[in-house]
């Protein structure tokens, strides 16, 4: 499968620049950035390869106030 489109929000936005990597099997493969009071990112056209062994996980690497993360991604495959 191919993940083409990350859609990622915050029900309560930061004071200040949010960071979020996304990972595969441990290895960053996408870094999304909220700018400050921002509740909303949305990143189209990527062409992320992913097989039915492989894992994502989340970090968040950067935050002020924002809370409440969730993210969407779609894939096809």
């Amino acid at each position: 499968a191919t993940i083409n489109t990350i859609n990622a929000y915050l029900v309560s936005p930061g004071l200040t620049k949010s960071t979020v990597v996304v990972k595969k099997n441990g290895t960053s493969i996408n870094t999304i950035t909220f700018a400050a009071n921002a509740t909303a990112n949305s990143q189209t056209g990527l062409s992320l390869a992913i097989t039915s062994s492989d894992y994502l996980t989340v970090d968040i690497t950067q935050s002020s106030s924002a809370s409440d993360l969730y993210i969407n991604f779609i894939y096809q495959g």
